[in-house]
């Protein structure tokens, strides 16, 4: 009754369900049919009255009209409505009472998720069930299958399985919030750390079923032990992928999450549309970075193949045959059947030409041949023949470059097949010719590196200073080989120069690239040596500088923070603790003087100021990093910073900062095809804010609790390794 009553205050009426609203320039439909002038606008869902003076805001405010009537009404739970209040509104005073009922058994829950410990109760039971399905991507009805019934029933007769409802409401919310926690607590602690430093990727996506606009965000981050981090805070609807709708929705995200914009040096990385680089620009991003592999495939298709008609036409025609053979497979396998066939039976008279070679030559030799002598000979035979590394076509997808490298070869891998394949199906119209081939297998050599720099900006820290590497490789790529075609000979010198306009060597690549030991001799050779040392002195006081008022804002946050939670203590009963969060949420932190104020604003002023010592220090730090001759060549440039911290402590904030740029949005575009096994046929009708929380928790989990022995121990060993530092 209770929660009846908190929540009826933001709902249109006492009962519990959504309203279905339509929104029309008018009094009723008529107008709207009659009337060129009237128009029907799209239908809205909307669950409480907040979302209801929202619209009705938003319509007054633009002029297309206002919502006039309610079309239908659907009933829904108060978990629903909860759940809404939640994550749409940030609303969660309606939960006082569940929170402090369930107080307990949720802390008892999370520390056994980080001691790996088996559950003890039902409530424990479920959540680690809620745990299985998002990690394995599976649906919350599969505790209600004939085999997981049998598997328990059987082997585990005493555990009671939970409903659908149960881990799809209550399980996966505790489960969020303990993943959420952590993340709160990861982000906290590297502000707290002095390199308080964000690489933010984010990219706009849709369902294939309803079609929903999602907008996800990582964060990619350097934490205190020197590990390269990439966590995923959202993926959730944003109407109308706008700069401004964007920017609002990252700032949003990134205080739920507690990260204050002003105590964080902020990178941005995306794909480079117009609407990016300006929600860049109003987040006030020390650096936006192209996303590197999105470069590469517009450096490829848009600015080369594209601008290539021989090669257009070529693509073309080898789509067309593909095409032709889609539905008859058959016919291509049996025709690679006859083709390995024919390869041994060739490499088999081979071979019986050869011994009867040897048996002419030799006429001492006796009519016996040792079964020994033979049997090498036909050792081979059958692992080299019909080794294929397609064993179907593959077609081109207009949307990745790397799907043509793939149509070109498994074309070039059946060959002979394909053309066999398209004759006895009547389309030899289709077939290619033997200068077709000559030029496809031209462009697999050109395409061939391009799909290991896409790897490499693929892997696990693809941080700036890989960008230098990737241009010198391009450039290699694309020399003039004299005895190629003509074609492939437009489509490099189109490649190389446009090059530099698609990835470019910023200061943020050129410092990245400084500050890994193993690749920075490919800056100095272009810069000189005290230009080098300039950028570095002047970008690391600028990063102390930084990190120093945010420092300072940090304290000042964390003072008032402590005195106005000083009164909650976690050992309180149920009621206590709820009635204490109801007073914490009513009192009001007290204004300081403005004489104090004008004191802090004073005191900040002075101790930003950077000492001759420090820029002493600095310059002496910088001088003995550019000279230093490294002969252990690290592939991971945070061990050796992890290594060298103590002696280049102001060097390595700087690195802690712009190594945490990552190169890529690959990180995305891997979430989204997550969100793609979430939001599948199966599941179309998935509410977004559930498919935010599967995605959290798929994505971020492991890194903060073990999902395996070995992992609880080696997290344990760190935990406590790092309180002893």
């Amino acid at each position: 009754m209770r929660d009846k009553i908190l929540l009826a205050q933001y709902h249109v009426i006492s009962s519990f369900g959504p309203w279905t609203f339509w929104s029309v320039s008018g009094d009723d439909d008529k107008k709207a049919n009659h009337n060129p002038d009237w128009r029907l606008l799209p239908k809205i869902l909307l669950y409480c009255r907040l979302c209801l003076t929202r619209e009705q805001q938003l319509y007054a405010k633009s002029g297309n009209g206002h919502i006039s009537r309610v079309k239908s009404y659907g009933r829904s739970s108060t978990t629903t409505l909860r759940d809404h209040l939640r994550i749409e509104h940030k609303i969660a005073d309606t939960q006082a009472q569940s929170e402090a009922n369930h107080f307990q058994p949720k802390l008892t829950f999370k520390t056994k998720l980080e001691n790996f410990q088996p559950f003890s109760t039902q409530f424990e039971l479920n959540r680690d069930l809620s745990v299985w399905a998002c990690l394995d991507l599976e649906s919350f009805m599969f505790t209600q299958k004939d085999g997981m019934k049998f598997f328990f029933e059987k082997n585990f007769p005493s555990v009671k399985l939970p409903s659908r409802n149960t881990l799809s409401r209550a399980g996966v919310h505790d489960v969020y919030d303990s993943v959420v926690g952590k993340i709160k607590d990861a982000l906290a602690d590297l502000r707290g750390d002095g390199g308080a430093a964000l690489g933010l990727m984010f990219d706009g996506w849709s369902d294939r079923y309803k079609r929903y606009p999602y907008l996800g965000l990582r964060v990619s981050y350097v934490d205190r032990n020197w590990t390269y981090r990439v966590v995923t805070l959202s993926f959730k609807v944003v109407e109308r992928h706008t700069s401004d709708r964007m920017s609002s929705y990252v700032r949003e995200e990134l205080q739920a999450f507690g990260v204050d914009l002003q105590s964080f040096m902020l990178f941005t990385t995306h794909d480079g549309a117009a609407n990016m680089m300006k929600a860049s620009q109003m987040l006030r991003s020390d650096h936006t970075q192209h996303c590197v592999a999105h470069a590469l495939h517009l450096l490829l298709v848009t600015d080369g193949i594209n601008q290539v008609p021989e090669i257009v036409e070529l693509l073309h025609r080898c789509k067309a045959a593909v095409i032709k053979l889609d539905n008859k497979g058959c016919i291509v396998e049996k025709e690679r059947t006859k083709s390995q066939d024919r390869e041994f039976m060739d490499d088999l008279l081979d071979k019986i030409a050869h011994v009867t070679h040897v048996l002419n030559a030799d006429e001492t030799i006796s009519d016996g041949i040792p079964e020994s002598s033979s049997q090498p000979e036909f050792s081979g035979i059958e692992s080299d023949v019909g080794h294929h590394s397609h064993k179907t076509l593959k077609q081109s997808c207009i949307t990745r470059w790397s799907s043509i490298l793939t149509m070109v070869d498994s074309v070039l891998c059946l060959w002979t097949e394909m053309n066999e394949a398209l004759k006895s199906n009547g389309d030899r119209d289709y077939c290619l010719t033997e200068d077709d081939r000559l030029i496809l297998g031209e462009l697999k050599t050109f395409l061939q590196p391009f799909a290991e720099l896409t790897e490499l900006v693929s892997c696990e820290q693809p941080h700036l200073g890989l960008i230098p590497l990737i241009v010198a490789e391009v450039k290699d790529a694309t020399k003039y080989d004299v005895n190629e075609s003509e074609c492939i000979t437009s489509l490099k010198l189109l490649v190389a120069q446009r090059l530099p306009h698609r990835i470019k060597i910023t200061d943020a690549v050129r410092i990245a690239t400084l500050l890994d030991p193993s690749s920075k001799h490919i800056i100095a050779a272009d810069v000189e040596t005290e230009d080098i040392k300039q950028l570095l002195i002047e970008h690391t006081k600028q990063t102390i500088s930084r990190t120093t008022a945010a420092s300072n804002l940090t304290s000042t946050e964390l003072t008032a923070e402590n005195s106005s939670t000083d009164t909650i203590t976690t050992g309180s009963s149920g009621g206590e603790v709820a009635r204490k969060f109801q007073q914490c949420q009513s009192v009001q932190p007290q204004q300081p003087s403005k004489k104090l104020k004008l004191l802090q604003k004073a005191s900040q002023s002075a101790s930003s100021g950077m000492s001759g010592s420090m820029e002493h220090k600095i310059e002496r730090e910088v001088n003995t990093y550019v000279h230093l001759e490294v002969t252990d060549h690290e592939e991971n440039p945070l061990v050796f910073w992890k290594k060298q911290e103590h002696n280049y402590p102001n060097l390595s904030l700087l690195a802690k900062c712009y190594l945490s740029i990552s190169a890529s949005s690959v990180p995305v575009e891997a979430m989204f095809s997550t969100c793609g096994l979430i939001l599948n046929s199966k599941r179309s009708s998935m509410s977004p804010y559930r498919a935010n929380m599967i995605s959290v928790i798929h994505d971020n989990y492991a890194k903060f609790f073990p999902i395996t022995r070995a992992a609880a121990l080696s997290m344990t060993a760190a935990d406590t390794k790092m309180d002893k530092q």
